[in-house]
């Protein structure tokens, strides 16, 4: 039996009026209203945000089952304008009447039920929307972790409810409203929402599962519910993130892009991991914005033409809020950046990015995507490119001068750096990144560790040609990080550098015994030169908040190893050098890059002339920048 209650609370919207929405570029400032009425409940906003921006999504058939826990869902889908509410009295005919709804429609259809086993009846429909390419949303609610595993009713895991016929399984929290802020948690559940609609209309249609956990009170005053409504329809006419997806994005899209882009006389470029692929079209695109190129030294884009700016962490942490800095949009190929001050740089400019997302990573941690376009990035930038070449776009004054300011910064930069981190002495972390990175043989690669490594590398590493900088960022993790790098040398028949920590070593170190043995060429022309940075292990700890546990810090965060790293490269047979000047670690790198075969060269140096080292560095980048734009 189905109920047709779409329009049961159409008359408690009639008291706000109608709401005026202007359309908004895709570069126009990112979702201003995030506050929310002071009256709103956690439970009632997040179901009120979810219905609004999925009706932005184009959502417009809701299939209820009555429950207790789902009440939040329900009552906000009732007040959501653009939404038909159904109600379905038991889940199994649910599924399948929301799976002829969405078939008949070729649009995600959002099904709901109460917490417990209620979801698991949804499973033959779920089966069949999968199998035959159906888009459904199957929401379920469910008790807050702390009523699972204790015996509450009606309460199970419903985490892997649907198995392998759901997509796309996603977890969202109410108590992110009060762990953060109402701000952030509307942000949160925003970028959600529109992950969750992308997924399910990717391929032709596919299965998505949203779990949400709910704590009473479950019923809202009516003029909370009215206001969340209201609030929630009013952050915009779009969603806050659209996805593209396919092999090109269509044309009206890419012009929609080209325009914004061409209106913004202060953009950023920025080129994350996963830019590599489409270099030589980024670099194009950037000359023909004037945009300089904020480059991660893992992008493989971090060149030295012009406009590519490779000290950008130092640079923003000099500028920080200085609004003379801020950008007027942004544009991302890739992933989101290494450094974390400039990912918040960016994020707490409040600035839309459009990105350009060849891998569907789904990088937007900061959540400031507004636009991403899952298709070749090379199609699209080329795209971009001549569309700007036909719009009627001209260079300004303020563009110029902006592209003058990063990449006269940028310059400066490197010749701090060079003068900090040139003279003869002891090794310090940065110096190591720099020199290191630098010296790999063109054409070569650098192959970079987690933790400390890859950040200085990202901070202190120049620009160079024909030489590529990779890390795995997929986990960033330390685990096999030996192996990996052998892969690389023995794949791409260059000489290699690998460049990490001492547990990042002594994990990876059982490889050895078969590595020398895989030279795909078979030949034996590999060359692998592995510089291990030894600082008595677990420096970055000393970067966090564990630094201040004092005397719980060393036994419990730094972990000294109580390995040898020299002696267990050389227990491998493996060729050792251990060097404590800078002028040996130049010397070793030179001899070992040079010949065939795994080297190690383990640089010896203190974590506290590392940290003076990063110290100096960012006082003398600030100061010539405070310089060169006072005020």
């Amino acid at each position: 039996m189905v109920f047709e209650v779409g329009t049961r609370l159409a008359a408690i919207m009639e008291w706000f009026g109608s709401l005026e929405r202007e359309r908004r570029s895709p570069l126009e400032e990112h979702l201003p209203k995030l506050e929310p009425p002071t009256n709103l409940d956690a439970s009632t906003s997040l179901a009120a945000v979810l219905w609004a921006e999925w009706v932005r999504c184009g959502l417009r058939h809701v299939v209820v089952s009555p429950g207790s826990r789902s009440t939040p869902l329900t009552l906000g889908a009732a007040a959501c304008e653009g939404i038909e509410v159904h109600v379905v009295l038991d889940e199994r005919s649910a599924g399948f009447f929301a799976l002829g709804l969405a078939r008949e429609s070729s649009t995600p259809v959002a099904v709901v039920c109460t917490s417990g086993s209620a979801g698991a009846h949804y499973l033959p429909a779920a089966w069949e929307a999968r199998m035959a390419r159906v888009p459904l949303l199957f929401c379920t609610a469910d008790r807050p972790s702390e009523l699972h595993d204790v015996g509450a009713p009606q309460t199970i895991d419903q985490r892997d409810l649907f198995g392998g016929a759901a997509s796309f399984v996603s977890t969202m929290d109410a108590d992110v409203w009060h762990a953060a802020s109402p701000r952030v948690a509307t942000r949160y559940w925003l970028t959600h929402a529109d992950r969750m609609w992308a997924e399910s209309v990717r391929d032709g249609g596919q299965v998505v599962h949203c779990n949400i956990g709910f704590r009473e009170p479950f019923v809202p005053s009516a003029a909370g519910l009215v206001a969340g409504a209201h609030w929630a329809a009013s952050l915009g006419d779009r969603p806050a993130v659209r996805t593209v997806w396919g092999r090109r994005a269509p044309t009206g899209i890419m012009e929609e892009i080209a325009r914004g882009l061409s209106q913004r006389q202060r953009g950023v470029i920025v080129a994350g991991w996963g830019a590599q692929h489409c270099c030589a079209e980024l670099q194009t695109l950037a000359v023909s914005l004037g945009w300089p190129i904020l480059a991660d030294a893992i992008s493989g884009v971090r060149t030295t033409n012009s406009g590519v700016v490779a000290g950008y962490d130092l640079i923003v942490r000099a500028v920080g809020d200085d609004p003379t800095w801020r950008p007027d949009g942004v544009l991302r190929i890739g992933a989101e950046l290494t450094s974390k001050a400039a990912n918040r740089w960016l994020a707490d400019a409040n600035v839309p990015t459009v990105h350009i997302d060849g891998l569907a990573l789904f990088q937007n941690a900061t959540r400031q995507d507004c636009l991403q376009i899952c298709a070749d990035p090379a199609d699209a930038l080329n795209e971009l490119v001549v569309l700007l070449a036909e719009g009627d776009r001209t260079d300004s004054v303020e563009r110029q001068d902006w592209l003058e300011r990063w990449t006269t910064a940028d310059r400066s930069t490197q010749r701090a750096l060079d003068a900090d981190l040139s003279d003869d002495g002891a090794l310090d972390e940065p110096w190591i990144a720099r020199t290191v990175s630098g010296a790999a043989p063109e054409p070569g690669s650098v192959i970079v560790g987690a933790s400390m490594p890859v950040r200085d590398v990202e901070v202190f590493a120049r620009a160079r040609d024909h030489v590529r900088v990779v890390s795995g960022r997929g986990t960033n993790g330390i685990d096999g990080f030996i192996s990996t790098a052998w892969g690389h040398a023995v794949g791409s028949g260059e000489p290699t550098i690998g460049l990490c920590g001492d547990l990042t070593f002594l994990h990876g170190a059982g490889g050895f015994p078969v590595l020398e043995r895989l030279d795909g060429a078979g030949d034996g022309s590999a060359n692998l030169t592995i510089v291990v940075i030894d600082n008595d292990g677990g420096g970055i700890f000393s970067h966090l908040a564990q630094t201040r546990l004092t005397d719980l810090f060393d036994r419990y965060f730094r972990t000294p190893p109580a390995a040898n790293v020299a002696e267990v490269a050389e227990g491998y047979g493996i060729r050792t050098r251990r060097v404590r000047r800078r002028a040996e670690l130049v010397d070793a790198v030179q001899e070992a890059t040079a010949r065939i075969g795994i080297d190690v060269i383990v640089a010896t140096v203190t974590e506290e002339d590392s940290r003076q080292a990063r110290a100096r560095a960012a006082a003398h980048v600030a100061d010539i920048i405070a310089h060169q734009h006072p005020g």
